[in-house]
Order: structure tokens, then sequence, then C-alpha cells
């Protein structure tokens, strides 16, 4: 740069790792947006098919008149106030149909009248024996796993959770874009992202008590005209090389600590050499 300060970068490893955990909660989140408005309906539609199917089947071996429920809201409220064990089969056959739409949100007439248009295959349903004939010879409702009242409420739940996080991801990375620390090589100064700048004379103490953490406090001394007695905390990991320039600053304001650090390092390299 031509007035000598450098700039920090976003480290790569980093964006790359948060991009990929990103990308990972959006694609889960499409998952669950193709469960709850696709995958799930159409497993309950051919639950409720089959059903329909035993329904059916009931009304015929009883030797009851065949038809459509002209109104369901008001079946279901009847068989549902009843106790199970009271129902009887063919009851509880229209019970496991209505219920089944009702999952699925098609408990209307518009689904369950004859005659009809099929919602799941677009075709006419002229009446109820013709319908009954076609369900037997439909194999995708060949005893189907019908779906629970938790499972498509629990998709827009995972949708929301996956998409939210991702979304906070998305913009904790943007974040981190649009801040930039400068540093002067010459003079040792650091500007922080909000525009303050910092010297080692400015040094209170360099706390690296979160150092395993990748990050370092820097405690201010009283007498600095913008962050006196304050704390400044900062992130080594996302940022570089902020970290060499802490380091350099250190060493300027406490040399006595760095030549101790220095022996140490010789020491121990020393030790390994024997």
């Amino acid at each position: 740069m031509s007035d000598g300060l450098i700039k920090t970068r976003v480290n790569k490893r980093w964006l790359f790792k948060q991009a990929v955990i990103t990308l990972i909660f959006l694609a889960f989140g499409f998952w669950a947006l193709y469960d709850a408005l696709w995958a799930y309906p159409a497993r309950g539609a051919n639950a409720a098919a089959y059903y329909e199917m035993q329904y059916l089947e009931r009304l015929n071996q009883d030797g009851r008149p065949m038809g459509g429920i002209d109104d369901p809201a008001g079946q279901l409220a009847r068989l549902r106030a009843v106790e199970p064990q009271n129902l009887g089969a063919t009851d509880q056959a229209l019970l496991r149909w209505l219920d089944a739409l009702a999952l699925i949100s098609h408990a209307t007439p518009a689904h369950t009248t004859i005659p009809r248009t099929d919602f799941r295959t677009g075709t006419e349903i002229p009446d109820a024996r013709t319908r009954l004939e076609a369900l037997k010879a439909d194999v995708k409702i060949q005893a189907p796993k019908p779906l629970s009242a938790f499972d498509i409420p629990s998709q827009w739940v995972i949708l929301a959770a996956c998409w939210g996080i991702g979304a906070w991801l998305l913009l904790l990375m943007l974040k981190v874009r649009s801040r930039t620390f400068r540093f002067d090589p010459a003079s040792l100064t650091l500007t922080l992202n909000t525009g303050q700048t910092l010297t080692p004379a400015d040094l209170a103490e360099v706390d690296k008590s979160l150092w395993h953490r990748f990050y370092v406090v820097l405690e201010i001394k009283p007498e600095h005209t913008a962050l006196g007695g304050k704390k400044v905390k900062l992130d080594l990991m996302r940022y570089e090389p902020l970290e060499e320039w802490v380091l350099a600053m250190e060493a300027s304001a406490f040399p006595d600590r760095a030549k101790a650090a220095n022996e140490e390092t010789a020491t121990t390299e020393d030790s390994k050499a024997i």
C-alpha cells in the first residue's frame, strides 16, 4: 500500500469451512422443504387412497351403497368424538381415510365426494365402484406407510432452523469480510476496524488466556484517548496476519517477556537436538 499500511485478509481456511457448513445447513433446509411440500404429502396421499379403498370395500362387503362423503369435516368430528373401541369396522375405515386426508389438508368435499377428480392422478372418478376397482389396481398404494401428525410440521421446523442457522452464518461471513484491520510495520501501530489506533506503548497487558481458542485480549492503558482502561478482544482465527502483528507489538511492549520466550524456545530446541 502507498501509505505503508498492511491490511488484514480473511482466513481462507476459516472462510471455506464456514461456507461448507452454511451450504450443508441450506441443503438440509431444501431437503426439509421438499419433504414438506412434495415427499410427505405424496406419501400421505397414497395412504389416504389406500384407506379409501378399505372403506369402499367395507361398504361393499356390508352390502351398503358405496359413495363419497359430502361433509368430511362433520363426519370427522363425529367419528373423533366416539371412543375407538365403540366404532364399527366401517366407521373405523372411514376415520382412517378422513384422518389421512386431514394430515395433508385434503379433508374437504373436493377430495371426498363422488364424482370428482382424483387429486393424485388427475383422472376422473365417475362412480364409487369404478373408484374401488381403480384403487385395487393401483400398486402405489399397496400397504403404504401412513403419516403421523408430526411428520409435515416437523419438516417446517427443520426448515426454519436450518435456514435460520444458514442465514446467520452467511451474515457472519459478510460481517467478517466487511471488517479490516491495518498495521504499520515501521511504528508497530495497529488500526482497529473501528478506526482507533494502538501502539505497543498503549498496551498495559496482552491477555493470552484465550490464545488456544485463537483470541487475544489487549488491555489498554488508562491514558489512551479513546480506549483508555478498556479491553480489546481480537479474533486471530478469522483475520490474517493479525496474530503476527499482536506478537510483534507484545515483543516491543514487553521486551523482557519476549526475551524469556525466545530463551525457552532455544532451550526446547536444544533438548530436542540432544
